[in-house]
């Protein structure tokens, strides 16, 4: 490796974090306008027809607004072990941290899709 390859695999790493702050963001935004719009105009996806509304407003944030949260906690940090290797620290402390993260996160997605699993039965 030459010299001024570091600061140029500093530049990727910034502009990867923007790129994926940046999809991050637009999914938090259409996830939320999107929820609104589908529960004004059409109420009945919210509510369960038989008689249940609450069962049904808890499926659908355990269905659409969890995961989403879940999904992007993930991508930050897969973020921080690109920075990390990008760095050259690839072996410090905080990589298997965040791998252990991701791993929970992963169990954290399969709990809530049992969950509405169980609600939608």
């Amino acid at each position: 490796m030459t010299g001024n390859s570091i600061p140029q695999e500093r530049a990727n790493v910034k502009a990867l974090g923007v790129v994926l702050i940046t999809i991050l963001g637009l999914y938090v935004l259409v996830s939320v306008v999107s929820l609104v719009f589908l529960a004004r105009v059409f109420p009945s996806l919210v509510h369960e027809p038989h008689g249940a509304p609450l069962w049904g407003s808890i499926r659908v944030v355990f269905d659409r607004v969890l995961p989403g949260a879940v999904y992007s906690f993930i991508v930050y940090c897969v973020f921080r072990l690109i920075s990390l290797i990008s760095r050259g620290e690839p072996f410090s402390p905080a990589s298997p941290r965040y791998i252990s993260r991701i791993g929970y996160a992963v169990f954290g997605l399969v709990f809530i899709n049992a969950v509405v699993n169980a609600i939608s039965e």
